[in-house]
């Protein structure tokens, strides 16, 4: 449910409509990519005006935003980046016997994408000029933390249960191959804020929820989020000045999640409101996608907790991504 009473509540059914010619998303707009019914990338706007059928021609198992929103990848078997007109700007190919790309990342300056290839090696491609350089065999991308360094796991083995793989994480630089142990972070979560100096750190849990720190990279201390009763989030996204932090979280024994609101610096966490889904996808202004429980495509709805209001966009996959407003 949406706190708010239900005249504060708008419903409404999202018309689809492909767009003959590519124009692109206004600057610092919000608006949510989403692979549609028909299996192709669309966008939508927070209030579900402007749904509009961007491509059939990304790959889109995962899809990942570029930080300033000029860009999108698509990676499943194949990989694509495109900009938010819907024009393809880099494309690889794999064939369909082979594993794709996995692992997307974007540098900080949005001006490269490292990701985890079917030869198991992070790959690094430059969208400026199409340039593809190896970084590390044996490894995946977790987020960068410097123009020139990523979090990346390597000695990557399959694992049972939650996690698909185990890895050793470690720090490495990107233009020297330079690499150092970065035990903390072994076998945690984490969410690394959009400018890389800080991340959200999931550490034990206790009767009381989890337990949710956030660690400084510069001076590699970790500051624990006072306990709110914040169960296991399913979703985390930043603000667009890394100050403050979004979570859902699954309630007990029922279909819907929590949604948090919590100070990245101290003050712990406040609850939002609530909604009826468990796949949920939030933006950098803590605004709400979910899918309602039924099957594949499922459909999606938009809420805006602050303002009460709720938009049903129609059928999607949950594979998704809200662009950047920063």
């Amino acid at each position: 449910s949406v706190r708010g009473s239900s005249s504060a509540t708008q419903m409404a059914t999202a018309r689809e409509t492909a767009t003959p010619v590519p124009s692109a998303l206004p600057s610092r707009s919000a608006s949510l990519a989403y692979i549609g019914a028909d299996g192709a990338l669309w966008f939508v706007m927070p209030d579900g005006t402007d749904n509009r059928r961007l491509t059939d021609r990304c790959p889109g198992n995962q899809i990942e935003w570029s930080p300033d929103g000029e860009f999108i990848a698509c990676a499943y078997f194949s990989i694509a980046i495109f900009d938010s007109a819907g024009r393809e700007v880099w494309r690889r190919d794999h064939s369909f016997d082979v594993p794709g790309a996995m692992s997307l990342e974007w540098s900080l300056d949005s001006r490269r994408l490292a990701f985890r290839d079917a030869d198991n090696a992070i790959h690094i491609v430059d969208v400026s000029n199409g340039a593809e350089q190896i970084v590390k065999p044996d490894a995946l991308p977790l987020g960068w933390v410097a123009e020139d360094t990523l979090l990346a796991g390597f000695n990557v083995r399959e694992a049972e249960g939650e996690s698909a793989y185990t890895y050793e994480v470690h720090l490495l630089n990107v233009e020297t191959g330079e690499s150092s142990s970065a035990p903390y972070f072994d076998d945690k979560q984490f969410w690394i804020a959009p400018q890389g100096d800080r991340a959200v750190v999931l550490t034990e849990s206790s009767g009381d929820g989890v337990g949710l720190a956030v660690y400084d990279f510069a001076i590699g201390i970790e500051t624990a989020v006072p306990s709110t009763g914040l169960t296991y989030p399913r979703s985390v996204a930043f603000s667009p000045d890394g100050t403050t932090f979004f979570a859902a979280s699954a309630e007990r024994d029922r279909p819907a999640s929590m949604i948090y609101s919590c100070a990245i610096h101290a003050g712990g966490c406040q609850i939002v409101g609530s909604v009826p889904g468990l796949l949920i996808n939030i933006s950098d202004q803590g605004l709400v996608a979910y899918l309602v429980p039924g099957g594949i495509p499922e459909m999606m709805t938009i809420t805006d907790l602050k303002a009460a209001t709720t938009v049903s966009v129609g059928l999607a996959h949950p594979n998704w991504a809200w662009r950047p407003t920063r």
